[in-house]
């Protein structure tokens, strides 16, 4: 039987955890939601103030991913793609647009996070958002948006329209281009 062997390391990265032992929490430091179980009572989920969160209390550490790409290169020796990045919010549509810089934000930190780990290495095939438009979510049902297009959910139609990280992100893409014929 041949050896399988794999081709490329497929991530998705959203939210990282902070995971500490209740035994060795730090009593100065302030949460900004209580210590949780994690897997087994001596791993707990922490969050401390200091830190970025997501309106749904999800940590925002970019930094983390290009730290971990290390890590996941040095351990397999295969190239990497982020499969799904993104961040979910309560998008407001005002005057036909959604002004989603939260979200341009997010995902030009991450993406600084995997250039930063191809200048020092690490071999990033690809790169791909959560989700190019609205979907339903398990968590927030049609409230959280996630995508650089917005679907209207209210009416039967569906109808689409582009929010402002769309046209950053065209823009982003269209500078890679750039590179590419050179």
């Amino acid at each position: 039987m041949k050896k399988k062997t794999l081709d490329l390391i497929g991530w998705n990265y959203y939210r990282p955890a902070i995971i500490a032992s209740p035994k060795r929490l730090n009593k100065n430091i302030e949460w900004h939601n209580n210590p949780g179980h994690f897997i087994t009572k001596e791993a707990w989920i922490v969050y401390p103030k200091n830190e970025r969160y997501t309106a749904w209390k999800w940590l925002i550490k970019p930094e983390y991913l290009s730290i971990a790409s290390h890590v996941l290169w040095e351990k397999y020796n295969k190239p990497l793609m982020i499969l799904e990045n993104g961040i979910g919010y309560f998008d407001e549509r005002k005057d036909g647009i959604v002004r989603d810089d939260y979200r341009i934000d997010y995902l030009n930190e991450h993406l600084l996070e995997v250039q930063k780990a191809i200048n020092e290495g690490v071999p990033f095939i690809g790169y791909s958002l959560w989700t190019y438009c609205d979907i339903f979510s398990p968590s927030g049902g049609y409230r959280k948006k996630y995508g650089l297009v917005g679907v209207d959910f209210e009416n039967k139609t569906l109808d689409r329209f582009p929010k402002s990280s769309m046209y950053w992100y065209k823009d982003v893409i269209n500078n890679l281009r750039a590179f590419d014929k050179d």
